[in-house]
């Protein structure tokens, strides 16, 4: 009979999230610049570097609203305990994953990032649940990874082996646990 892990509270790194909207910013401006600038280059296509000024502007500039919103959040990022997985790494989380509704937890890599994919029985009941462009993301990730529902790693204040090691634990005791009811 495996031992009931102790709660794990991990805090957002606001550190990461200083950095992550910094360089959001760095790209709205670069987004200013290269509408600003083209003009004033004759031979560049002008039309085609507007039309990437713009996507950069605008999908930075929410990047930089969405990173904003999240530093002034003093909610955990992360919190591990016999309920379940609390999760509040990204924009459309904010919401505990029952252990029993678990299929399996998979990691992927994106680059240098890590996130942390998390298989449910009803993936759709998730989905649901959320309203507006939350909802979409969630389809958009479940289309992408088979699964709306993740865990971004990179703003936990944690490293991702302990992070790893924890859900380990919990995801053995609650297999445990279902296995003796």
């Amino acid at each position: 009979m495996k031992t009931k892990p102790e709660e794990k509270i991990f805090a957002q790194n606001k550190l990461k999230t200083v950095v992550l909207f910094a360089v959001a910013l760095a790209f709205v401006a670069l987004g200013i610049w290269m509408f600003v600038a083209v003009d004033s280059r004759p031979k560049m296509p002008s039309a085609f570097i507007k039309g990437t000024a713009l996507t950069a502007i605008v999908f930075f500039g929410l990047a930089a609203v969405l990173i904003f919103i999240q530093f002034f959040d003093d909610k955990p990022a992360l919190i591990l305990n016999e309920k379940g997985i609390y999760n509040n790494t990204n924009f459309t989380a904010n919401q505990t994953i029952p252990w029993n509704e678990i299929i399996e937890i998979e990691t992927a890599q994106i680059k240098r990032s890590f996130i942390l994919l998390v298989y449910v029985a009803e993936p759709n009941n998730y989905i649901q649940e959320k309203k507006g462009f939350k909802k979409v993301l969630m389809q958009l990730n479940h289309k992408t990874y088979s699964t709306p529902l993740s865990i971004t790693t990179q703003n936990i204040k944690c490293t991702f082996n302990e992070l790893t090691a924890d859900l380990q634990n919990w995801l053995e005791w609650a297999k445990d646990q279902r296995e003796k009811a």
